[in-house]
């Protein structure tokens, strides 16, 4: 007791450990218990002091309340800690002036933080005027939150000025951050200013809770600003170094929350792609589990595979293939994993990933998208037989233009052009597309590769009518020429219509049919 009451704090606990250890008996002894709070919270161990006098033993003590009062003050747990203070209100007169003002400061600052304003007034307003200086700083710290929670932003500003001079590290840091508290809330500075502030007050003061509420309303001014790296490693620090406590927590939930704003919501959009790609490895570990997580990455992937980063999009969709999905899922992302190898021209690598999900019971259009995969990558291996053995009874449109894709690849003129003649359409009256006109192109030239004069010769007579208005009409006149007579101007025409990339047009024409579908859950 002694010890305990002239401050010596470490030496009380010291003594309180011997009897305890000495007698088993005092190990729940309520005024032990209660001494052994008091030494923890004035070295700071307010965690210790919190699970000293926790249990329900103490629930109707007052001398008890009064200190779980002020370590739940210093725990920022502020609706259990005015009600501690509620009930050791009739004790309070019996404590030291010093330890009166303490609590009274601690009780005020419980009422400001859960909107008691009136009651904070009124406590504030009993304390003693001739307070030691750390007292004073601390009451006008107090003062200066109520009168910014009261709008009354300029005697606030005052009051923290007042304490920032006041000599006392502790409450001058304090002081700084609800100076920049208050001044976001009324409008008086801006964004930038404050995290010019809060970021010198981060290094200047750390190791306690201020730090936390620090780096936490950091982040979110980041965030706020499109700041995204610099907001998530700042959080990132909040939740390494303070892992225990439940602000580390909630900062660990403000990352997640800005990690799917950014890849879920479409907020990384506005970022460079590289940048981007950046931000989302160093962050991987963010990534939610279930579909939320399953979209955001294909999200990503979308992405790098607009600005032509194939071979990154492919290795996060590989990740999602080996390591995170399974059944419908598994094969949905396999499909959407063998399109950007065959557009990276890694048909080989299409085909594996293609194979190894393979399953039964797939839906109808995933299958359908799988077999065209399977079937163009196969064409791109020069196996042109079985590509065709896969769709060769498949009548889906692109399945027919596919199979007309693969016998152009593999130099079988006659039925290429037949094939290319058969996707032009029948229907003379309707306009033929310019996709139609290329069909017809295609076959003439096939026609005449495979020196099929009366074929070439029924095309001309078929399209010539439908082609004269069109801008293609030039050209089809010289690739319908008799074969007999057709020259450089044929050569170089087939040149053109031969260098088309039917792998390119392909692909386009998948992605824009099977790429947008969503993932199954």
């Amino acid at each position: 007791r002694f010890y305990l009451a002239n401050g010596f704090a470490a030496e009380a606990l010291g003594m309180v450990q011997m009897i305890q250890t000495s007698d088993p008996t005092l190990a729940a002894d309520p005024q032990l218990q209660t001494m052994r709070a008091a030494s923890d919270y004035m070295m700071g161990r307010y965690k210790d002091a919190h699970n000293d006098i926790a249990g329900e033993a103490f629930d109707n003590d007052r001398n008890a309340a009064l200190w779980r009062g002020l370590i739940d003050s210093a725990l920022e747990n502020w609706d259990s800690a005015r009600k501690e203070f509620d009930q050791a209100g009739p004790v309070l007169h019996l404590y030291p002036a010093a330890w009166q003002a303490r609590a009274r400061i601690a009780e005020a600052n419980a009422a400001i933080a859960t909107g008691g304003l009136e009651h904070a007034d009124a406590v504030l307003a009993a304390l003693p005027r001739d307070l030691d200086k750390p007292l004073m700083l601390g009451a006008a710290l107090a003062r200066g939150k109520l009168s910014a929670q009261e709008g009354r932003y300029r005697v606030a500003l005052a009051l923290f000025s007042t304490v920032e001079n006041g000599g006392d590290d502790r409450l001058a840091a304090q002081a700084i951050y609800d100076r920049v508290d208050a001044g976001l809330a009324a409008g008086a500075i801006s964004n930038t200013q404050a995290i010019d502030t809060l970021d010198a007050l981060r290094f200047r003061w750390r190791g306690d809770r201020l730090e936390l509420r620090t780096l936490r309303k950091l982040g979110a001014l980041y965030f706020a600003k499109q700041r995204w790296r610099e907001g998530l490693q700042t959080l990132q620090t909040a939740s390494q170094n303070f892992g225990d406590d439940d602000q580390a927590r909630q900062a660990q939930d403000d990352m997640r929350g800005a990690f799917a704003n950014l890849f879920l919501k479409g907020k990384a959009d506005a970022m460079p792609p590289i940048e981007a790609l950046a931000l989302f490895y160093d962050f991987i570990d963010l990534t939610p589990i279930g579909p939320d997580g399953d979209e955001m990455i294909r999200r990503m992937a979308d992405r790098l595979v607009a600005v032509d980063l194939l071979e990154p999009a492919a290795k996060l969709l590989d990740y999602q293939v080996t390591k995170r999905l399974d059944g419908v899922a598994q094969a949905q992302v396999a499909t959407r994993l063998a399109m950007i190898d065959l557009l990276d021209h890694k048909a080989k690598d299409a085909l594996e990933v293609l194979r190894a999900t393979q399953m039964a019971g797939l839906p109808d259009d995933v299958g359908h998208a799988r077999t065209l995969l399977q079937a163009q990558a196969l064409a791109a291996l020069k196996q042109w037989d079985q590509a065709l053995d896969l769709i060769a009874t498949d009548e889906a449109p692109d399945s027919r233009k596919l199979r007309a894709d693969i016998y152009w690849q593999s130099g079988n003129w006659a039925v290429a052009g037949q094939k290319a003649e058969e996707l032009a359409g029948d229907d003379a009256a309707t306009a033929l597309s310019a996709d139609a006109r290329q069909q017809v192109m295609r076959a003439a030239i096939a026609y005449s590769l495979a020196n099929d004069q009366a074929s070439l010769d029924r095309l001309r007579d078929r399209f010539a009518a439908r082609m004269k208005p069109t801008p293609d009409d030039s050209a089809f006149v010289v690739v319908t020429q008799p074969i007999g007579t057709q020259g450089v101007a044929f050569r170089d025409m087939a040149g053109q219509i031969a260098s088309i990339d039917t792998l390119q047009a392909f692909m386009q024409d998948f992605k824009k049919h099977y790429d947008a579908k969503p993932l199954a859950n």
